[in-house]
């Protein structure tokens, strides 16, 4: 495996294909579970890994801080039938630490979905505030649906474990969403100096540099940042019930990240917390208001003589 010095290629290629299983697997109205979740994992572990920082561990810095990455693949889910997809990040192209991330898939059987996001694109006019957009289209044709009131089985819940296999609706459905996340840097921290950190890593596992982990305070340690995120989202479902759900809010969020290595952490805690509301506005379905939080943490344990990093990780 390569020791290059490419800025997360790999890392952001897992999130991306992990977003497009989670994409399926989520659309619990429409899809009961995806075969694509295990394709898309298996793909994952085909791809060498690459390095995530801006230098690798001999120091050799990058040429032209340009990188692609387009990686094809065909599947078959008993769902949506047999296709091929295609999954590409790109590296440096408008700026130096952007990522611009793309994947698409298409079935024999009509279904389609597109993804794209782009991550880490600075302000210019202000350089502590960063954007990270990103949004998914979809068209599911043909597929079983696991949705209340079928009127064939009045009182069971379809999809559960005493459910029948015959607990269904076929339907044509549609899903669109997304999400423009605005998080804003806190001059704290290891953010005080630098917006981006530089890293020195040995193929993904990190190394040095200007990262938390060894201590929580986010005065002295770790990134830490405000958020802002507005969201829509829509699912249409054509069946005999005709299920149109939408939802249009806003996220504001505190973040707190102390870990090493964001992509591929081995010590350190991140936490999150977070007020998510939806007014009711742009024709959606309900209004609702949901407060939350988040908590990793990670313990290194070394490596070993037959792995290069162990790590108990809690979430």
């Amino acid at each position: 495996m390569p020791n290059g010095p490419c800025q997360g290629l790999l890392s952001q290629l897992k999130r991306t294909l992990y977003r497009v299983s989670v994409t399926l697997n989520g659309l619990r109205y429409l899809l009961r579970g995806s075969a694509i979740t295990p394709l898309l994992t298996s793909l994952i572990l085909s791809v060498s890994v690459m390095g995530h920082a801006e230098e690798s561990q001999k120091g050799h810095k990058k040429v032209d801080g340009k990188r692609l990455l387009v990686v094809p693949f065909p599947f078959y889910n008993d769902t949506i039938g047999a296709g091929i997809g295609a999954a590409a990040v790109a590296e440096g192209y408008v700026q130096r630490q952007m990522l611009a991330v793309g994947t698409f898939l298409y079935s024999t059987r009509g279904t389609y979905m597109l993804y794209l996001t782009a991550r880490n694109y600075q302000v210019p006019w202000l350089e502590r505030l960063i954007l990270d957009p990103q949004i998914s289209t979809g068209k599911f044709e043909d597929v079983k649906t696991y949705t209340r009131d079928n009127p064939a089985f009045p009182n069971e819940r379809p999809g559960s474990n005493n459910s029948s296999r015959d607990n269904f609706l076929e339907a044509d459905g549609e899903d669109v969403w997304f999400d423009f996340k605005m998080k804003y840097l806190l001059p704290i921290g290891h953010g005080k100096d630098a917006i981006f950190p530089s890293l020195k890593v040995d193929n993904g596992v990190f190394v040095s540099g200007e990262t938390g982990g060894e201590r929580w305070n986010p005065i002295t340690s770790g990134r830490t940042y405000v958020e802002l995120i507005p969201f829509f989202r829509n699912q249409d479902l054509r069946d005999e019930n005709g299920t149109d759900q939408r939802t249009a809010g806003i996220d504001v969020a505190l973040a707190y990240d102390n870990t090493d290595y964001p992509p591929n952490p081995s010590r350190g805690s991140y936490q999150r917390v977070f007020f998510s509301r939806d007014w009711g506005g742009f024709d959606s379905s309900n209004s609702w208001t949901t407060v939350g939080g988040e908590f990793s943490k990670y313990f290194s344990l070394g490596p070993s003589r037959n792995a290069r990093q162990r790590v108990i990780a809690f979430n």
